[in-house]
């Protein structure tokens, strides 16, 4: 095993079990061994004392160096963000029709002066003329449902209004591509 790590037992299911069957489970949990750092009953169905399991848990964690900067909670940019965001509403209910051969470039995010809004530019990037019309739909129908749809998780994201700029580009086999590879951030 590992010597120096802290344990915890869990006994589970006490929204089922009686009390006496709970003390009974403590008990032999208890007899295993003398090191437990903590023997937590909990119930992950009804939730009760999993906030003791995660706190206790927290507390026996070694401090160590910061890995991010303060605040900071992915090491994707906000950048790379908001263009999977893109991706993701692009491909949303179209799976089937659109191969994974979907590239999100953000062209430009910057907030319009005077206003409480961002604007966000963003090019969709496919390999082929079909694809390009299945993002784009009917008179533009699909695109304005993809950027609805990528446009309310950028706006939590950025904290603001947003004006969502789509266009659907063609670069034709681009997954192929070295150099387009690298264009597109790959």
């Amino acid at each position: 095993g590992y010597p120096r790590a802290k344990k915890i037992a869990i006994v589970t299911k006490t929204d089922v079990a009686g009390r006496d069957d709970i003390t009974e489970r403590l008990l032999e949990v208890d007899a295993l061994r003398e090191d437990w750092s903590a023997v937590i009953p909990l119930s992950a169905l009804t939730r009760d004392q999993l906030d003791v399991l995660s706190d206790e848990i927290l507390m026996l964690m070694p401090k160590g160096p910061a890995l991010y900067p303060e605040g900071i909670t992915t090491d994707e940019s906000q950048e790379d963000r908001i263009a999977e965001m893109i991706r993701e509403a692009a491909l949303e209910g179209g799976r089937d029709e659109l191969p994974h051969s979907i590239a999100v470039v953000i062209d430009d995010i910057a907030p319009r002066e005077g206003t409480d809004l961002t604007d966000v530019h963003a090019s969709i990037v496919v390999e082929r003329d079909s694809q390009k019309a299945i993002i784009i739909g009917h008179k533009g129908k699909r695109l304005s449902e993809v950027g609805a749809r990528a446009r309310a998780g950028i706006e939590t994201l950025l904290g603001t209004r947003v004006f969502l700029g789509l266009h659907v580009k063609v670069a034709k086999e681009w997954q192929r591509d070295p150099k387009q590879l690298g264009r597109l951030g790959f």
